[in-house]
């Protein structure tokens, strides 16, 4: 026995005035996937829906087509005078001519009329996200969402205005690592140490060539270096080492790992097996 498959119907919703893309997303929504359009020269804008078919409210199974009579203006324009007349009986041959080469290039037209979104971060196809980047010598991580991509492409050329700066750093930091860190200008973490005093020879001493403050920076992480792996660690001096200034030389300063419950367990048994 061969059950029928009965299509659901759907509602067919007025898209007349709408811009196809508009119009196709709300077609979509409704449930109807097969779009069809027609190109008509009409005193409207381009790519505006002048009619459709079947007519709005229409109750319709959802695999049925619905055609889009979409408004174009015809290449016929292009052509002398003599071939832009009509026959007598109002029929144009030229122009249904036109018509079916036209169908054929429009998708062409339509990236040539909106080549400006190319060029935008925010509204380029996703495929073009990396050709965008060429253009300011800009690696994207391959493990980026296209939101990430895109914002980081939009504020790079405002950062290149002042690479090399305090401001420009945390920034790059911020976007390619997600790390809010802060940058402390003339400063190092090492200031020496007096044998005996504040330190003990062998234990917690080290000997460091001398380094001049006012060529260095301490990069100060909000987080310990156990939380970040060793890829997002990569990526942080990967960053630095492009965007700081060439003469600079820094050091990091991750945040303390607070003694757990567990740390202070360890250390009183170890103090009671040395004292019993």
């Amino acid at each position: 026995m061969t059950v029928a498959r009965i299509p659901r119907k759907a509602l067919v919703p007025d898209v007349r005035g709408l811009h196809l893309d508009a119009a196709r997303a709300h077609l979509v929504n409704a449930g109807f996937a097969r779009i069809e359009e027609q190109l008509v020269d009409a005193y409207v804008a381009d790519d505006e829906v002048v009619q459709q078919n079947p007519v709005p409210g229409s109750f319709l199974a959802a695999d049925s087509p619905v055609r889009l009579l979409v408004s174009r203006a015809s290449w016929i324009r292009h052509l002398p005078a003599v071939y832009q007349q009509p026959a007598p009986d109002g029929s144009h041959l030229v122009q249904g001519l036109l018509w079916i080469a036209q169908s054929l290039f429009v998708n062409i037209e339509r990236s040539l009329d909106r080549i400006s979104e190319t060029f935008d971060p925010l509204g380029s196809r996703p495929e073009f996200l990396p050709w965008l980047a060429s253009w300011l010598a800009l690696g994207l991580d391959a493990g980026w969402d296209d939101r990430t991509r895109r914002r980081v492409l939009k504020r790079a050329a405002a950062l290149y205005r002042i690479r090399g700066s305090k401001e420009a750093l945390v920034e790059w930091i911020l976007l390619f690592t997600g790390l809010a860190v802060t940058v402390e200008e003339n400063e190092w973490i090492f200031n020496g140490f007096r044998v005996g005093v504040e330190a003990t020879i062998g234990v917690d001493s080290m000997i460091l060539e001398r380094v001049n403050k006012a060529h260095a920076f301490v990069v100060r992480v909000p987080v310990t270096e156990d939380d970040l792996a060793e890829d997002d660690l990569a990526r942080l001096y990967r960053v630095i080492n492009a965007e700081k200034p060439a003469h600079t030389i820094y050091c990091l300063a991750f945040a303390e790992r607070p003694a757990s419950d567990l740390d202070r367990g360890i250390l009183r048994v170890e103090v009671d097996r040395i004292n019993p």
